[in-house]
């Protein structure tokens, strides 16, 4: 019997299983390559998810640290951002107000205004439907400041600088002092163009 075929065939198979695993073997090492790279890749927005929890944490922690020890001056600032957006004005530039007028006081008395926003209550009682009480109370004393706000920039048709000038002194008058004041607050950012 001739075995030279046989053999031959053996060879020719043998050759094509050795071939098929070292195929096999290579897209194997593609696939740990590619699984260690995917690992990496997860671990890596895993560590970055981890910072910004991180930050998150300290940011919530430092605001709940500010409520508890001021509380009056987050509930301020919180309703401050509330009704200025509500009567679509800036945020900022009623936080800059309320610094400059009351630094945020809401007990703050001058000769006729009163309040965070140093309402004229003599002014403005009757039209705001406020009365002695309501005036020193921090949520219906922004209110009131942000619908006059609101008001005056109508009036002035947008203009800020006119309209704080009504803020602060009426139609009559003008301090040339109270703008520059308000502008030079911490809080207030300048209007965009």
């Amino acid at each position: 019997m001739n075995t030279r075929p046989f053999a031959l065939w053996l060879c020719l198979f043998l050759s094509f299983i050795c071939l098929d695993m070292r195929h096999q073997r290579d897209r194997l090492a593609v696939k740990v390559k590619l699984n260690r790279k995917a690992l990496a890749n997860q671990q890596w927005e895993i560590d970055r998810a981890r910072d910004r929890n991180r930050d998150l944490d300290e940011l919530l922690w430092m605001r709940r640290a500010t409520e508890l020890r001021h509380a009056d001056w987050a509930l301020i600032t919180k309703t401050i951002y509330r009704k200025a957006n509500e009567y679509n004005l800036r945020p900022d530039l009623m936080l800059a107000v309320a610094h400059r007028e009351s630094n945020f006081n809401p007990f703050a008395q001058s000769s006729v205004a009163r309040g965070v926003m140093q309402i004229n209550y003599n002014v403005w009682a009757e039209p705001l439907a406020l009365d002695e009480a309501s005036i020193y109370d921090i949520e219906k004393n922004i209110d009131a400041g942000c619908k006059i706000m609101r008001m005056y920039l109508d009036e002035a048709g947008g203009d800020e600088i006119r309209a704080l000038n009504f803020y602060n002194c009426g139609y009559l008058l003008q301090n040339p002092r109270y703008v520059p004041r308000i502008q030079s607050s911490r809080f207030y950012q300048a209007a965009p163009q």
